[in-house]
C-alpha cells in the first residue's frame, strides 16, 4: 500500500483531500497530514511517503522551499502542488524541482481521485517499465534481425558454415572468391508516389542495373533487395590490401549514389560495413552496415556512413538534458502555451539532430517517453486517448518505432502535440464554463446581500478573484459588476410587479440598503424610476 502526505495550512482542505483519498483511492493505505512546510519535512523524513500533496503559500516554511529541501534528501517522492495561485513563476519553480503536477484550486474531487489513482498505477508500473527499458536497450546492443533467404541472404545472415561457403556458392553458380569483402545497404527514397514512373518494379530494375555496373577494383557486386526500397550490396575485391579495397568500394558507392540521383531521380542513404578478408567476413560486414544504417536517423544529410566513422562515437547520453526539455514542454502544454510548447519540441529535435553519434534507439525511446507523457496528460484531463490508437498507422509508439528519419518524425510529433493541445483546450474551456455556471447559481441566492463581492464568490469556488473576474468577462461578455447590476435590476423589475411590496422592501431584496440609491440605479438602468414603472403597469 502507498503512503500519502497532505500538506496545507487549512484543516478543511486537508480533511477534504483525505476524504477523497479514503473513498476513491484504495491504493493509499496510510495518510499523514502537516499544517506547514516544517512539519511536512519532518513527517516526510520519518515516514517516507510515496506521494505528497502540498500547498504553496503556508506559514513558516512555504511549499516551494519545502519541496527544495525534500528533493535534497529524497528526490524519488512524487509531489503534486495544489494552489490557488495561477502564476507562471510558481509553475516554473515547481518544474525546476521536478513536481509531478500543478493543480489549481478548486480541485474537483473526481479529478483529484483520478490523478492520485493514475500516480498509483504509474508507481506500480515503474518496475515493469524499467524492465521493459532494459529489454529494449538490449535490442539496441544486439542490433537488428538478420536476413535469411537463399544463399546470399544466408551468407550475410551468417547461417552458412565457413567450410561450406565455396561449395554452396558453386551449387548456385555464384562467384564468391574475392580476397576482401564489404557489405553496403542502400536505402532508396525520392519520387515514389509523386512520380508514376517510380514503381516498385522499375525502381528495382534501375537500382540493380546501376549497382551492377563494372567499376575499377570492384570485381564482384551481388545485389539483392531486403525490402521494396532497400538494396543490399556485397562487394568483392582481389586487391592485395584492405586499405586499397576500401578505397575502391568507397568510390563505387559514391558514384552509385550520384548515378541514382541523376539517372533515376532517387536519393540514396548508403550505410557501409568494414572491409574484411575473404567470404567469411561478409556476415560481419553486413552486421556493421546494419548498425551504421541506424545513424541515418539523425545524420540524414550525410549520403554515406561507414561503420568505422560511428564505431568510436556510438553513445547513449545522460537523460538529464532531454528529460528537462520534456518537462518544460509538458508544463507549457499544461499552461496552454501552445507556441511555447511547439518551440520546446523544436528545441528537443534540434538537440537530437545536433548529436549524430547518439544511438538512434535511445532517441526513439526518449520520444516514446515524451508521447507517453502527453497521453498521460490527456488521461489526467479525463480525455480518452484511444483515438490515438485507432489502427497501427495512428499508434504513437508504432509510428515512432517505424520512423526512418528525425525530420519525418519531427513533423509527426508536431501534429501529435497540436492534437493533444487542442483536446485539452476543449476540456479546459468546458471546465471554465462550469465555474461560471456555479457562480451564477450562487449569485441568484445571494443577490440580497448588499456586501456581495467577487471575492465572496471566488472563495466559494476556491478561485483567485482576478482569475474569476477574467473568466466572467470571457464567458459572459460582461464584467462581474455589470452582470450583478443587471441581475439586480431584472429581479427588481419582477418584484415591483407585486403591489404589496414597498419600494424600500424591493430595494433590500436586491441588495440595496437605501431606497434613494436604488431608485437612482434603477433609473440609470431602465431610464425610468421604480415609481414610474409601477404606474405604467397599473
Amino acid at each position: 500500500m502507498l503512503k500519502l502526505l497532505i500538506v496545507d495550512d487549512e484543516p478543511m482542505i486537508r480533511e477534504g483531500i483525505r476524504r477523497v483519498a479514503g473513498l476513491h483511492c484504495p491504493a493509499y493505505g496510510t495518510v499523514y497530514e502537516a499544517a506547514d512546510g516544517d512539519e511536512a519535512l519532518t513527517t516526510a523524513m520519518n515516514q517516507m511517503p510515496d506521494v505528497i500533496i502540498t500547498d504553496i503559500q503556508m506559514p513558516r516554511l512555504g511549499g516551494i522551499e519545502f519541496i527544495r529541501q525534500l528533493r535534497a534528501e529524497n528526490p524519488e517522492i512524487v509531489v503534486l502542488i495544489i494552489s490557488g495561485y495561477d502564476d507562471f513563476e510558481y509553475a516554473q519553480n515547481a518544474l525546476k524541482l521536478g513536481v509531478k503536477d500543478y493543480l489549481l484550486k478548486p480541485v474537483d474531487s473526481a479529478d483529484l481521485a483520478e490523478r492520485l489513482n493514475a500516480i498509483a498505477r504509474e508507481l506500480g508500473r515503474r518496475r515493469v517499465f524499467l524492465q521493459d527499458m532494459e529489454e529494449m536497450q538490449q535490442k539496441v546492443r544486439e542490433g537488428m534481425a538478420l536476413f535469411r533467404e537463399r544463399f546470399l541472404r544466408q551468407l550475410i545472415g551468417g547461417s552458412v558454415p565457413e567450410e561450406r561457403i565455396a561449395e554452396q556458392a558453386r551449387a548456385v553458380e555464384c562467384r564468391v572468391d574475392g580476397a576482401y569483402y564489404g557489405v553496403a545497404i542502400v536505402e532508396l527514397a525520392g519520387r515514389r508516389e509523386a512520380d508514376s514512373r517510380f514503381s516498385e518494379t522499375l525502381a528495382a530494375a534501375i537500382a540493380e542495373q546501376l549497382a551492377k555496373r563494372p567499376a575499377p577494383g570492384v570485381e564482384e557486386v551481388h545485389a539483392l533487395f531486403s525490402s521494396d526500397y532497400e538494396l543490399v550490396l556485397i562487394l568483392g575485391s582481389n586487391r592485395s590490401s584492405r586499405e586499397g579495397s576500401f578505397k575502391d568500394f568507397h568510390r563505387y558507392l559514391t558514384d552509385l549514389g550520384i548515378a541514382l540521383q541523376k539517372q533515376a531521380g532517387m536519393e540514396a542513404a548508403i550505410s557501409a560495413g568494414n572491409v574484411h578478408p575473404g567470404p567469411p567476413g561478409i556476415h560481419r560486414s553486413h552486421q556493421e552496415a546494419q548498425e551504421a544504417k541506424l545513424y541515418h536517423f539523425t545524420a540524414h544529410s550525410q549520403p554515406i556512413i561507414h561503420y568505422e566513422e560511428i564505431a568510436g562515437a556510438r553513445r547513449i547520453p545522460g537523460d538529464q538534458t532531454a528529460d528537462a526539455m520534456f518537462r518544460r514542454l509538458v508544463m507549457h502544454v499544461k499552461l496552454q502555451e501552445q507556441e511555447a510548447a511547439l518551440a520546446a519540441l523544436s528545441e528537443i529535435v534540434d538537440y537530437f539532430a545536433s548529436s549524430p553519434g547518439t544511438n538512434p534507439y535511445w532517441v526513439k525511446l526518449k520520444l516514446m517517453e515524451l508521447a507517453g507523457a502527453l497521453l498521460h496528460l490527456l488521461e489526467e484531463w479525463g480525455i480518452n486517448a484511444a483515438v490515438f490508437f485507432a489502427g497501427q498507422e495512428n499508434n504513437p509508439y508504432v509510428t515512432i518505432h517505424n520512423a526512418k528519419g528525425l525530420a519525418e518524425l519531427s513533423d509527426w510529433m508536431s501534429g501529435f502535440l497540436q492534437s493533444c493541445q487542442e483536446e485539452i483546450a476543449k476540456v479546459r474551456m468546458n471546465k471554465s464554463a462550469g465555474y461560471i455556471e456555479k457562480a451564477k447559481a450562487y449569485l441568484e441566492t445571494a443577490i440580497a446581500d448588499s456586501q456581495l463581492s467577487i471575492a465572496d464568490v471566488a472563495s466559494r469556488l476556491f478561485l483567485n478573484p482576478n482569475y474569476l473576474r477574467q473568466l466572467f468577462r470571457q464567458q459572459t461578455g460582461e464584467s462581474f459588476v455589470e452582470y450583478v447590476t443587471r441581475l439586480r435590476m431584472e429581479r427588481a423589475l419582477e418584484l415591483l410587479k407585486d403591489p404589496t411590496l414597498k419600494i424600500q422592501d424591493v430595494a433590500e431584496k436586491v441588495g440595496f440598503e437605501e431606497q434613494r440609491y436604488f431608485s437612482s440605479c434603477f433609473k440609470k438602468f431602465y431610464q425610468f424610476t421604480p415609481t414610474e414603472y409601477r404606474e405604467s403597469i397599473r
